[in-house]
């Protein structure tokens, strides 16, 4: 009796360590929260280095304040949110690479876009190839969104509008400028603004006096601006990224060149403009995608005012429009997975592409090429070392100042 009891009760010890075994290995795996992995190759280095920083925050912000609500829901459960990053060098052809590797290697869902619309031309075939849906979140080049694919889809305004209200600001005033200089990095995004810079003044009866474009990655500007100051214009529309705006503002000055209304397609909104260029960065303009000051809002981050003090808390910088694009971007594929109710690549595809939402980045709603051009944008002027919005006149907190302040006279 004493060895069937001693038998028993080794049994019993057996099953309480077996059981207890498996609910250390088993029961925490169906706790683990359910996750939906999005994958982006962003520019933490090289040329777009800067704006790539501010996309990644963006994002970011949008996938920790997701998180601590809970997740997006689908079918009655909640998943977590989780993004796989790399460095794509800002080289177009490491960011379709590394994109393949996402969703190849790394089997991610979805694809959050890259910085810049070249990066975004090359990575958006290999998404279109696998058929997995990609937000873009800082491209705004049409020629994007003219190839008739049907998995690409951007919360940007199109390039091709960027100048647009820069131009009806400029009709406004007086005496009214008429005489343009438009110069362009030769570049699709670049080229794109400023095509649609010179549709727009030549729509308003202005004469383009002069239109040049410039190698990408130029590191001297002196002998294009030397030719465009002798046309002497009244606005000089200069198409180009961040790193181009800052060497022609100071070539500019160099030179002495003072036209009336001095617009940059990128830099005027990026903070670090005005560090960089200290009191030569007073009273030039450049359009936005987005400012806090707009009028917009959601239940996720409340106003566009909200979103860039939870920003701002969270990193202890201020907000730009690259960081407010990465967060509707997250917002975009949000809203198309919970209205799909699903992961299933070609269900989120076609929510996306009946979506319409009011976001505190304003309206997303995509055309038939996946474009949104639903979307208003604003004009800016650095002003005593501020970005204000000076365009349009409801949402601005600032008048415009007119003319350009030329240098010799500070």
């Amino acid at each position: 009796m004493k060895g069937k009891a001693l038998l028993s009760l080794i049994i019993i010890l057996v099953i309480i360590i077996a059981a207890g075994v498996a609910w250390f290995y088993v029961v925490p795996n169906f706790r683990k929260p359910k996750i939906i992995k999005f994958g982006c190759a962003v520019s933490l280095s090289g040329k777009y280095k800067k704006e790539g920083e501010m996309l990644k925050a963006g994002i970011d912000l949008w996938k920790d304040l997701v998180n601590e609500k809970g997740g997006i829901k689908v079918k009655g459960k909640n998943y977590k949110i989780d993004i796989i990053y790399y460095d794509d060098l800002s080289n177009p052809q490491q960011c379709a690479s590394l994109v393949e590797r996402l969703i190849i290697q790394d089997k991610v869902n979805f694809i959050l876009g890259p910085f810049s619309s070249g990066l975004t031309f090359t990575s958006s075939s290999v998404c279109e190839k696998y058929k997995i849906p990609m937000v873009t979140t800082c491209a705004a080049s049409d020629t994007i969104y003219e190839r008739n694919y049907k998995y690409i889809f951007g919360v940007m305004t199109p390039a091709s509008y960027y100048f647009k209200d820069i131009i009806d600001i400029a009709l406004k005033q007086k005496p009214k400028p008429k005489r343009v200089a438009i110069i362009a990095e030769d570049a699709i995004f670049s080229l794109k603004v400023a095509e649609g810079g010179r549709k727009a003044a030549k729509n308003a009866g202005m004469d383009i006096i002069f239109f040049e474009r410039y190698p990408k990655g130029s590191r001297d500007l002196i002998s294009i601006l030397t030719k465009l100051k002798e046309k002497n214009p009244d606005i000089i529309l200069g198409a180009g990224h961040y790193v181009d705006s800052l060497l022609m503002v100071r070539q500019a000055k160099e030179l002495n060149i003072s036209p009336k209304i001095f617009a940059l397609s990128v830099g005027p909104s990026i903070p670090t403009f005005v560090k960089n260029l200290g009191d030569n960065s007073e009273y030039i303009v450049g359009p936005v995608q987005w400012s806090p000051v707009m009028p917009y809002r959601d239940t996720v981050f409340g106003s566009a005012t909200n979103y860039a003090k939870i920003f701002r808390t969270k990193y202890k910088f201020e907000t730009s429009y690259q960081s407010a694009a990465g967060s509707a971007a997250g917002l975009a594929f949000q809203y198309a997975i919970q209205n799909a109710n699903s992961l299933d690549r070609e269900k989120v595809r076609d929510a996306l592409a009946k979506l319409d939402i009011m976001t505190f980045y304003g309206r997303i709603k995509f055309d038939h090429r996946g474009a949104d051009i639903f979307k208003p944008m604003a004009v800016i002027q650095i002003q005593k070392g501020k970005q204000v919005v000076v365009y349009p006149e409801a949402e601005a907190g600032a008048r415009f100042i007119y003319p350009f302040v030329p240098w010799d006279q500070r």
